[in-house]
């Protein structure tokens, strides 16, 4: 008798057990909430400098299902949309708070978990033109986000007591701070966002063709005795997008000689050898690209830069070169222009490296007129 009551007990506290930790399952995690802190973010990969002033507003769908006390007639559907800032970094960046996205409490009736599914409703698109190839591309991702209205202690009304938000069914963490931001292993990036967060891609490619190139870099060679016919090994040197790869640049040589070319990453160098009004051109670049432009130099000439480069050349330099680009490249037509000079002239009169032998000879010759005096003044 008394075992059966020692089991008994035991029975009835492991089913009590078992009740309170089903319950505290039910239960939402609880901290210390502020729904101005928490919410989704949007961030757009695109080259710093594009515009985006007419691809810079995302829209979402929030989509009500049914909850735990709550169906989805009363959470209702709703369209949020999410602005972004200007690039920078490589990276343009908005968020929306949920503290915005659903209101004041007064919005909902009573106590409950209220769900939705959340997903991007922007739409994709890939244009072409003779100015330049568009590409957005959009994330397909989709969240859950559970918002849990409670009754307020003691008290009467309701508070917004948590919000969970998962992706494929695990947690991920909605507050909006600063994370960092890795695709390439060697860059790490600082970003203000949320941990429920979708991944859009711009590319825009610039376009040019055989008679206005997106970017020209043209040598002249001027002097009264310079040789127009001598050759001088020229490099442009660009940085792309990280959203751009090594085939969106074109390259074609205006010149006797090919052009070399070497990528490591996304810096990729163009070089070829430049004689007089020749060029190397440049008919597709993505947009958002640096560059610097080098020469080697010939000892007996002095160079000056000038066009879409910073700062531009205002007298001649001795030596070899190597130039910024002015800035990002956002549009065609854009040229660089070098220009090499030499003002050696042809010699006059007795050339210095053949002065100490002249002088031997003349020194010479003065002996020997000396001696020659000397001995019809002996005679005498």
């Amino acid at each position: 008798m008394k075992m059966k009551k020692i089991l008994s007990a035991v029975l009835a506290i492991a089913m009590a057990a078992m009740v309170s930790i089903t319950a505290f399952a039910d239960e939402p995690e609880t901290t210390d909430f502020d729904m101005n802190k928490v919410g989704i973010s949007k961030i757009l990969k695109v080259a710093d400098g594009v515009d985006i002033s007419d691809i810079k507003d995302f829209t979402f769908s929030f989509t009500g299902v049914n909850g735990n006390g709550a169906t989805a007639y009363e959470a209702g559907n709703k369209t949020v949309t999410i602005t972004v800032a200007e690039p920078s970094n490589g990276l343009a960046v908005g968020s929306e708070t949920f503290a915005n996205i659903f209101g004041d409490i007064s919005n909902f009736e009573h106590a409950g978990e209220y769900v939705w599914n959340v997903k991007e409703t922007t739409k994709g698109f890939s244009s072409s033109t003779a100015e330049a190839d568009k590409n957005l591309t959009v994330d397909d991702s989709e969240y859950k986000v559970r918002l849990y209205v409670a009754n307020v202690p003691d008290g009467e009304g309701l508070t917004y007591k948590d919000v969970i938000v998962e992706k494929d069914g695990e947690k991920v963490d909605p507050t909006i701070t600063e994370r960092e931001w890795t695709e390439d292993p060697d860059t790490t990036k600082k970003i203000t966002v949320s941990g429920a967060n979708f991944v859009n891609t711009y590319k825009e490619n610039i376009k040019g063709d055989s008679d206005i190139p997106v970017l020209r870099v043209k040598k002249f060679i001027t002097g009264d005795y310079s040789d127009k016919t001598m050759n001088f090994s020229v490099s442009v040197i660009f940085t792309i997008p990280d959203t751009a790869t090594k085939d969106d640049v074109e390259v074609v040589s205006k010149g006797t000689n090919r052009v070399r070319i070497a990528w490591q990453g996304k810096t990729g160098t163009f070089r070829t050898d430049l004689s007089d009004n020749e060029s190397i051109e440049f008919t597709k670049i993505p947009a958002g690209t640096t560059f610097v432009v080098e020469e080697t130099q010939d000892e007996n000439y002095k160079s000056k830069i000038t066009g879409f480069v910073s700062p531009e050349d205002v007298n001649y330099v001795v030596g070899d070169r190597s130039v910024n680009g002015k800035g990002p490249i956002l549009a065609k037509d854009n040229e660089v222009t070098i220009e090499n000079n030499s003002d050696t002239t042809v010699p006059t009169g007795l050339v210095l490296n053949t002065l100490p032998y002249v002088a031997l000879v003349i020194l010479a010759a003065a002996g020997l007129v000396f001696f020659v005096f000397k001995k019809k003044a002996g005679k005498n």
